[in-house]
């Protein structure tokens, strides 16, 4: 098949800092309905069913505390007796701590999981740390990803005021530069087993000086 120059085209974002607008307020929205789903399912179901559903740890206490790297607080846990349970908690996970109190959960703070065995898992905590934690019934919920929220917010902004040595690309993105290429030539090819179309397609896509875009649909190689 015969390939076609993209023509740039204006997106549905007016323009750079609409796009960054938009999808910074679409974020906001999305993790305002997370936070809410996961209030509704907290509030609905107790801490042994949420345990069997992987996304809580209950009867935990604290075997030590330390300040690491960046003033963190690093909590150590492991269960009041035997081994963890099975879990979909894992590194990296951003949870709560809670003392179980009879009136229900008061939570310590939020932080991340930085190691976790069968024994014990270990939290790190932006801020210290310092009622709640002598407690035997410590409980451990995931929440909401904040950090990953944050990095997508400021990872928005950077590119709003990008200058880097990627702009040219940001700008053809973006329909305000058109897309640069040249004269396809012949290329020795490492699978000698393609056809005519993939062939042409591999050499069109190298020709391109920005970006190429293919879609292969299913049966194409």
């Amino acid at each position: 098949s015969k390939m076609a120059a993209v023509e740039p085209t204006r997106s549905r974002w007016s323009s750079l800092e609409h796009f960054v607008q938009g999808t910074t307020d679409l974020l906001a929205l999305e993790r305002a309905e997370q936070v809410a789903e996961e209030a509704r399912v907290q509030a609905s179901l107790g801490l042994d069913a949420l345990e069997k559903r992987g996304v809580c740890l209950r009867k935990l206490e604290v075997t030590s505390t330390h300040t690491a790297m960046f003033g963190r607080t690093v909590v150590a846990l492991k269960p009041t007796s035997g081994p963890l349970p099975a879990t979909r908690l894992g590194t990296g996970d951003t949870v709560s701590l809670n003392v179980a109190a009879d009136t229900g959960l008061q939570e310590l703070g939020q932080g991340v999981i930085t190691f976790m065995s069968g024994q014990k898992l270990s939290i790190a905590f932006e801020e210290p740390l310092d009622e709640g934690l002598d407690s035997r019934r410590l409980a451990v919920l995931r929440v909401c990803d904040d950090v990953t929220f944050r990095k997508y917010t400021a990872t928005l902004n950077d590119l709003k005021g990008y200058s880097g040595p990627a702009l040219r690309l940001v700008d053809v993105l973006f329909g305000d530069a058109e897309p640069a290429s040249r004269t396809p030539a012949p290329v020795q090819l490492i699978n000698p087993g393609l056809n005519a179309g993939q062939r042409e397609t591999v050499e069109w896509t190298l020709a391109q000086s920005d970006v190429a875009i293919i879609h292969g649909p299913p049966g194409t190689g």
